[in-house]
């Protein structure tokens, strides 16, 4: 990421295959960031709630089908607690129909990348929602 970012972004990566965990994990942290991992989306709101984060990279495909739910319950905490600031939220999905998109975009979730991820198109992301601070 260019010098304009933040010092060293915070992400938390919400995902529960194993495999994928260590590849993204490895990605993000080539790209200069921090990486806490969830397994369950559940476990990412209660992560979320007590630390700050910089961005959320969720998979949309978990077995536990709770990534959409994980993102209304983070959405419902900021509104709580009066946040001023917006956590981003990126949705990671091998489906990529308008349909789905909607219903990641109603959920919450502002983005989505596609699987399998791409290194470039993983930096594109990140520059583009963590630039804005």
């Amino acid at each position: 990421l260019t010098s304009t970012a933040i010092a060293v972004p915070r992400l938390l990566l919400v995902e529960d295959h194993r495999v994928d965990q260590m590849v993204r994990s490895a990605m993000l942290k080539k790209l200069g960031c921090y990486v806490q991992i969830a397994h369950t989306g559940l476990e990412a709101v209660e992560i979320v709630e007590q630390e700050r984060f910089d961005l959320v990279l969720m998979d949309y495909d978990m077995k536990e089908a709770d990534s959409l739910l994980a993102a209304q319950k983070i959405r419902q905490q900021e509104r709580a607690t009066h946040s001023t600031r917006h956590l981003p939220i990126v949705a990671v999905t091998a489906a990529q129909t308008e349909s789905d998109q909607d219903q990641y975009r109603a959920a919450g979730m502002d983005d989505y990348i596609a699987k399998p991820i791409r290194y470039d198109d993983l930096e594109a992301r990140l520059q583009r929602w963590l630039e804005k601070e």
